[in-house]
């Protein structure tokens, strides 16, 4: 019984009815592929990265941002006890 009448170099789909006619559809496409393909070698670096390291980015990047919001906090109350 054959199931595949195809050689090697044939792709096997034959899609007559779906022309794409803008660019922006083929464009959109290859952006997502390319993302698509290094996601995969990201995950693996990002995999590498002991768990030390990632701890202490996670305590200064949650200062930073505590820090940032006391700032902010501070800035907004002067302006309305000055504006009174």
């Amino acid at each position: 019984m054959i199931v595949c009448r195809g050689d090697a170099t044939d792709g096997g789909c034959q899609c007559d009815g779906a022309q794409v006619a803008s660019r922006r559809v083929v464009v959109i496409s290859a952006v997502i592929m390319v993302i698509g393909s290094v996601l995969g070698k990201w995950s693996a670096v990002l995999i590498m990265i002991p768990e030390p390291v990632i701890g202490g980015l996670l305590i200064v990047l949650c200062g930073e941002l505590s820090l940032t919001a006391a700032r902010e906090n501070a800035v907004d109350l002067l302006d309305v006890i000055l504006t009174r």
